[in-house]
């Protein structure tokens, strides 16, 4: 049982709840009494709080009896109420305008502003050219063996994921964790190997892997510890992968490769991004304050297919001197969303509970014991490197080699 809300900013929230129940929570949880709280169906004011709803459902909130608080769709409504209506600024975009696209994308910290130091960014936009440069000479090789794999797997959703040597430990545990969960991954997963070491793993665990070298620039074989600069160096595939499949009209499931699979996430994804026609949906990764204020983790995100994901992925790929320079991709990842988002763009933080991310891994004061039976996929992030990931995967009995 699940109700979908959609609130006045837009943002849609799944709870695993009757709406009775949603009713309560959300009185709770805005410090608002229930009488100020009103709910609509298609338009018209709710009023059986014991039939189960299948559509989503907006809710608007009295304030002083004079005002609602709703989203722009419940303007009229609100009106013929008798109220007048406050709309926040977020729900006022009515039609998505692909051009406002276009728009430049801003990065900057409190200590330095990247895009305004041309020195600094001209340094770093050379570091990236031999990346694109290698992109570009490989595509049409890279897209031929890509769309050959594609043709073996027959729903719309691919399953993503790239790795070097260092991390093979880590692949061979994510297939474990597949096979003993009874999840028929190699029909949905294509890896993207960065060494020849890497793609010898792929084939020997019977992976539909695309290695072509140096198709995706100079990627490096080393991955010592988080956000240094080897790190940093293998985020241009992270985005290239994405890149690629994108522009053969699949829907992507991004993953890191220190990933844990204890149900097939693909349909629930599926379902929630059909729920509010979403076109990200994205791992939470914890009150991080660098990644403020969608706590997006890059790990873990679905991407469905269409114009305005394409375009928002593009201002991505285009920014590797960003990443470069900053040593994550996550953190111009959180900006470009929030960026789009304004103009229109539709995402969505995934339930933590259901989408482990590695804080509440690593959170003691808030020690979660077993993974819950609601759990899909876990993710040992929040670790500075493999042995860090594998310590908190052996903890919670998520390591599986030895099985």
């Amino acid at each position: 049982m699940s109700t979908s809300i959609r609130f006045p900013s837009g943002e849609i929230q799944v709870y695993k709840h009757h709406i009775s129940v949603v009713r309560g929570l959300i009185s709770a949880h805005q410090k608002i009494h229930p009488e100020n709280i009103l709910f609509f169906n298609n338009g018209n004011i709710l009023t059986d709080f014991i039939a189960q709803y299948e559509i989503t459902l907006d809710v608007a909130f009295k304030v002083q009896d004079k005002y609602i608080v709703s989203n722009k769709a419940l303007e009229e409504v609100v009106v013929q109420l008798g109220f007048e209506p406050l709309i926040p600024s977020d729900s006022i975009i009515e039609n998505r305008n692909n051009t406002v696209y276009n728009w430049d994308i801003r990065f900057f910290e409190e200590s330095d502003i990247f895009h305004i130091k041309k020195n600094l960014r001209n340094k770093f936009e050379e570091k990236a050219k031999p990346f694109y440069k290698g992109f570009e000479a490989f595509k049409k090789n890279r897209i031929s063996e890509i769309s050959i794999l594609l043709e073996k797997i027959q729903i719309q959703t691919v399953v993503i994921s790239c790795f070097n040597q260092p991390y093979i430990e880590l692949l061979e545990n994510f297939i474990a964790s597949c096979d003993i969960n009874e999840i028929d991954i190699r029909k949905i997963f294509i890896a993207f190997p960065m060494d020849l070491e890497s793609a010898k793993a792929c084939r020997r665990l019977n992976i539909y892997n695309v290695y072509i070298e140096d198709s995706y620039g100079p990627v490096t074989s080393n991955h010592g510890n988080y956000g240094d600069a080897d790190f940093a160096q293998c985020m241009f595939m992270k985005n290239a992968i994405v890149q690629d499949l994108l522009s053969l009209g699949r829907d992507v499931l991004f993953m890191d490769i220190d990933m844990v699979w204890k149900k097939n996430p693909i349909y629930r994804l599926n379902a929630l991004s059909k729920i509010g026609n979403m076109d990200f949906l994205f791992m939470y990764d914890g009150l991080n304050v660098r990644f403020q204020p969608l706590y997006y983790n890059s790990g873990f995100f679905y991407c469905a297919n269409n114009q305005y994901t394409k375009k928002t992925w593009d201002v991505l790929f285009n920014n590797y001197a960003s990443v470069l320079y900053y040593r994550s991709q996550q953190f111009p990842l959180n900006i470009i969303m929030n960026t789009m988002k304004e103009r229109g763009l539709r995402t969505m933080r995934l339930d933590e509970v259901e989408f482990v991310n590695g804080h509440r891994l690593n959170d003691n004061k808030r020690n979660i014991g077993n993974i819950p039976d609601e759990t899909y996929v876990v993710h040992a992030s929040w670790t500075s490197n493999k042995k860090g990931k594998i310590k908190n995967l052996k903890a919670m009995k998520l390591w599986y080699l030895n099985q």
